[in-house]
């Protein structure tokens, strides 16, 4: 388990609406995924896309049928 949090990087701006620079927040899970600096979000018609911004390789995809809402789950009882 574990959360990888993205926060937006506001200095760089990428030029198409549905795509975003982030910054990995360090946690247990960004360490174990080996993300750690600045990346390439993108908003796909059915997921979420993190890709490497030298290589433009994809690096992650999260369906979006799987990601919690943040702020939305119900922990504990």
């Amino acid at each position: 388990g574990g959360h990888v949090f993205l926060r937006p990087a506001l200095s760089i701006l990428v030029p198409t609406v549905n795509t975003f620079w982030v910054t990995v927040q360090r946690t247990e899970a960004a360490e174990r995924c080996e993300l750690r600096g600045s990346y390439v979000l993108k908003a796909e018609r059915d997921s979420l896309v993190l890709k490497d911004p030298r290589t433009n390789e994809i690096l992650y995809v999260w369906p979006y049928r799987l990601l919690r809402r943040y702020g939305r789950d119900k922990v504990g009882l």
